[in-house]
């Protein structure tokens, strides 16, 4: 028979042993649930890839699929069609080492046209193939819309603007440039660039602070149009004002963009006007400023002219007009229109 004591000391014993029982049937639960269901979020997952920071959408949440034996990437991930596409197509990276497209393709009757010339070209340029399951492809895209295909590239390298760089027009009128300063969303960043190629702007013009990276995140919002558009990059002690003089002391203007009178006070002279009363028949420079705080006072000063989009005054039935746009929806609707006056200028 046992004691009083040596019972309650079997019944901690009994009490412990259960414990650690149940916490190891716990663990092997989730274990196994995690092998069955590999697209679970899991709380501990790795971190976001730091070249997919800033893309809106499923992707910003931290918790992210947690995928063993991942590829090891050497340089960053390019990601979607047309990016991947244009991206090996311009040959502007100096080195693709992989590219990863989900296994479904190998079978050519799961693959539409641009997959076949995407894979065709790959080949062409001897860049490695790698089929993968989606998961993991959602693990290297962030969990971002990669329609299947993600890369593994350099960083692009843009080439810095330098007081001997020249000045051409790719089309027939006259020299058109768009600088940006300080725009920070990669979204905004990428649709602008997209429509400033589209519209045939001959170069971009990037600070090289302040500015959003010009990350595989740009490249996607762009549509690919990172890969291909002319960019160069200020270098640090550069000013974007600096720029503006040396445009200037060709003869040529400088065109800003101001959301309403109160953003420029120097001079009556120095007030936006409507952009539908501006034309120009010299070569020009676009400037646009940041999201929130538009143009710096130092370049508002540095503008030969300032316009801005009209507001129509609109009855809204008593409710609060919107006040400004997207910067992104604003560069599309002043690039179009000094592209058509430039036009019609040189008729």
């Amino acid at each position: 028979m046992f004691n009083n004591k040596e019972l309650r000391t079997m019944f901690r014993l009994s009490k412990h042993l259960f414990r650690i029982i149940s916490q190891q049937e716990q663990s092997c639960s989730v274990k196994r649930a995690s092998n069955y269901n590999a697209q679970k979020p899991d709380s501990q997952s790795q971190p976001r890839p730091k070249y997919n920071h800033g893309l809106s959408g499923k992707g910003k949440s931290k918790r992210l699929n947690k995928i063993q034996d991942l590829p090891k990437i050497q340089g960053e991930i390019v990601f979607g069609l047309h990016p991947v596409y244009l991206a090996i197509r311009a040959e502007r990276r100096n080195k693709f080492h992989t590219l990863y497209v989900g296994e479904k393709f190998m079978d050519t009757e799961n693959r539409n046209s641009a997959v076949s010339e995407l894979l065709e070209l790959a080949q062409h340029r001897n860049i490695m193939i790698c089929p993968l399951r989606k998961p993991i492809l959602d693990q290297l895209a962030g969990n971002r819309p990669h329609q299947g295909v993600c890369l593994d590239a350099d960083q692009l390298e843009v080439p810095e603007w330098t007081f001997e760089t020249e000045v051409s027009s790719s089309s027939q009128g006259m020299p058109i440039w768009l600088l940006l300063q300080s725009i920070q969303d990669p979204m905004n960043l990428g649709a602008i660039l997209r429509t400033a190629y589209y519209l045939g702007l001959d170069k971009v013009v990037i600070p090289a602070v302040e500015s959003c990276r010009l990350s595989p995140t740009v490249s996607k919002a762009s549509a690919g149009a990172l890969e291909v558009i002319d960019l160069v990059r200020l270098p640090k002690g550069v000013s974007e004002t600096a720029l503006c003089e040396w445009w200037q002391a060709r003869g040529w203007q400088v065109v800003g963009t101001a959301l309403d009178k109160k953003e420029s006070t120097s001079s009556d002279s120095s007030l936006p006007q409507s952009l539908y009363k501006f034309s120009t028949s010299r070569p020009t420079m676009v400037l646009l400023g940041n999201e929130g705080t538009g143009l710096s006072p130092d370049l508002i000063q540095a503008c030969d002219t300032l316009v801005t989009i009209p507001n129509y005054e609109q009855s809204h039935k008593g409710l609060p007009r919107i006040s400004s746009l997207n910067v992104s929806v604003a560069a599309g609707i002043l690039l179009h229109w000094i592209k058509v006056s430039s036009s019609k200028s040189n008729r």
